[in-house]
């Protein structure tokens, strides 16, 4: 009584500008992304459309607001009852349980749940497997709930039921990689603790996080934003990426100088790379090459493509392909130098030749000169054809694959090694 109402104000805790675009290139990339979150269900639900978690394709519209198809959404208490294991053989207790006809959790003499030997509760893998995949947001949620959920994913064999993707698929554009999931968490509190240490990539937050939680991590998110995480993304392919790439190319150095030396040896009974020319080479080879390419900075086309997977080789058949084609064609165009040093323009007396006129000259010949020459061209060559690490999809679909000038300006390491070792090559010869 004796009251006037004046107005009802509500207060919004926004995201920040830049999470929704940095969960779609996670998407892009094949990072799922789900929230498990202490907020009530609704409040969860409506933040998770804001910032693209949850798609609208993966909710139905109704007159009280968006309700998310069976799975995408829950509260802790419905999740941590529906995958955990129940042990009939202790008397009923009174909790949680999640009453599907009324679709709400309720509290109810129940049997307890069943607890491995670590006192942890045993997980219903075939129930789990029902759930994660189109789990997208977790309300309520305790922090024993995100360690059930890690452990669940990181345990999940659903990959190899090629029915249940298929279908997951077709009807809710949701791609089960085809290998073991490798699950990121991340936390704050001393509570999320066991989750950091159970996942496989642990983040925590380094403004508000927790001494605990630091200590439990793999990697501290200095800004505690988001898109840090897709910047660490980017940065661990790049740095795959650039591993692979110095692979491709000591490789293909490695086959060339050894068949040359060894058929060069052979022939002439001396190898036609000199001592010298072989320390120059390796130099070529390891320091200035790794230098070179280990240092192309990360771009967001990494993010363009699903992750690799854990049984991927690291020589893939693209790269199989480039290391074989490299070599046959260095090896051909050495060789014929090698053995017809008549194509060569100008007077140019073969090795054999040189030898009989100069018996006691400590000189090396014009021929093999040229032939160590066109050598280290060839690999210079081939540490531009190595910056670009192709697939087979993006070799059908962009010319940008093709085109290993693009971005070079970008990576001023890498044309300051080539400008040095191009004017080295030319000092020395």
């Amino acid at each position: 009584k004796n009251v006037t109402f004046l107005g009802m104000v509500g207060i919004e805790d926004p995201l920040r500008p830049e999470v929704k675009d940095a969960i779609q290139k996670c998407n892009s990339a094949g990072v799922d992304v789900r929230m498990c979150t202490g907020d009530a269900l609704a409040t969860a639900i409506s933040i998770a459309l804001q910032s693209g978690i949850l798609k609208r394709s993966q909710v139905q519209e109704t007159e009280a607001g968006p309700v998310p198809l069976e799975h995408f959404a829950m509260t802790g208490p419905e999740f941590r009852d529906r995958v955990s294991c129940v042990d009939s053989s202790q008397p009923k207790v009174l909790r949680n349980v999640y009453d599907a006809k009324k679709g709400r959790v309720v509290e109810r003499m129940e049997y307890p749940y069943l607890l491995d030997a670590n006192g942890e509760r045993v997980i219903n893998q075939k129930k789990m497997d029902e759930i994660w995949p189109k789990l997208r947001v977790l309300a309520r949620c305790q922090p024993e709930d995100k360690l059930t959920l890690v452990r669940g994913m990181r345990n999940s064999k659903v990959y190899q039921n090629k029915a249940y993707c298929e279908e997951l698929k077709e009807k809710f554009d949701i791609e089960i990689f085809p290998d073991q999931q490798v699950v990121a968490v991340t936390g704050d509190g001393t509570n999320d603790a066991p989750a950091l240490k159970q996942a496989d990539v642990g983040f925590a937050m380094g403004i508000v996080g927790t001494d605990t939680a630091k200590q439990a991590c793999d990697i501290v998110l200095l800004d505690d934003n988001f898109t840090s995480i897709k910047k660490a993304i980017m940065w661990g392919r790049n740095v795959y990426d650039s591993i692979s790439k110095f692979i491709q190319f000591q490789l293909t150095v490695n086959v060339v100088a050894i068949v040359v030396a060894v058929i060069g040896a052979t022939v002439y009974s001396a190898s036609p790379l000199s001592a010298v020319q072989m320390l120059w080479i390796n130099l070529i080879m390891d320091s200035l090459a790794s230098l070179a390419l280990a240092t192309e900075p990360p771009t967001e086309i990494l993010l363009d493509r699903k992750p690799y997977g854990k049984r991927r080789p690291i020589l893939s058949k693209v790269m199989k392909v480039n290391i074989l084609g490299q070599s046959l064609l260095q090896l051909t165009v050495l060789l014929t130098i090698l053995f017809y040093p008549a194509i060569i323009p100008g007077d140019v007396e073969s090795n054999d030749d040189y030898k009989d006129a100069y018996p006691n000259s400590s000189y090396g010949s014009t021929h093999w000169t040229i032939l160590f020459n066109v050598f280290v061209w060839l690999q210079l060559f081939n540490e531009l054809n190595s910056r670009k690490l192709q697939t087979t999809k993006r070799l059908k679909t962009t010319w940008s694959e093709w085109n290993v000038f693009e971005g070079i300006s970008k990576n001023w390491r890498f044309v300051a090694v080539l400008v040095v070792t191009t004017v080295a090559q030319v000092v020395i010869v």
